[in-house]
C-alpha cells in the first residue's frame, strides 16, 4: 500500500508544479448580449461536456457571461442554445482549437452572433447560427 501512496504523492507535487509553472490554460470567457431587437426576450443555455449552466434570460441588451478553465488535454467545446419567440438556434460559443480569444464577447443577433474583435473594436465578426443538421 505504501507505494501507492507515494506515488499519489508525487502526482500530486508534479500537478502542483505545473499549475504553478504556469503550463495549465488561462482561464477563459464567454459573454452574450442580446440585440435581437426591442421586445425580443432571449433565452440563453450554455453547457459543455462537464457543465450545464442552465437557462438565463436576457432583455434587450442585457448581457450573460461565464468563465472556466480550458482542459489541459484542449478539447474544451461550450455550446448554446437560443430561444426566442417560434425560434431555437444554437452556436458554439467556444472551441478550444478554433478560438483565438480568452475572452469571447458575442452580441447575439436574429441571423446569428457576431464576435467583438480587439484589433478593430467592434463586434465584426460574425457567424450565422449552427445548422440543425
Amino acid at each position: 500500500m505504501q507505494p501507492y501512496r507515494t506515488t499519489i504523492l508525487l502526482l500530486l507535487l508534479g500537478l502542483l508544479g505545473e499549475c504553478r509553472a504556469g503550463l495549465l490554460p488561462k482561464k477563459a470567457s464567454v459573454s452574450i448580449i442580446n440585440q435581437m431587437g426591442s421586445g425580443i426576450v432571449l433565452t440563453v443555455h450554455c453547457k459543455s461536456g462537464d457543465d450545464d449552466l442552465g437557462d438565463h434570460l436576457l432583455q434587450q441588451n442585457e448581457e450573460y457571461g461565464f468563465r472556466f478553465r480550458p482542459s489541459f488535454w484542449g478539447n474544451t467545446l461550450y455550446f448554446c442554445s437560443f430561444k426566442w419567440w417560434d425560434q431555437f438556434k444554437y452556436f458554439d460559443v467556444y472551441i478550444y482549437k478554433r478560438h483565438d480569444c480568452r475572452i469571447c464577447k458575442y452580441v447575439a443577433l436574429q441571423e446569428g452572433l457576431c464576435r467583438f474583435r480587439e484589433s478593430s473594436g467592434q463586434y465584426d465578426t460574425c457567424y450565422p447560427w449552427n445548422s440543425s443538421k
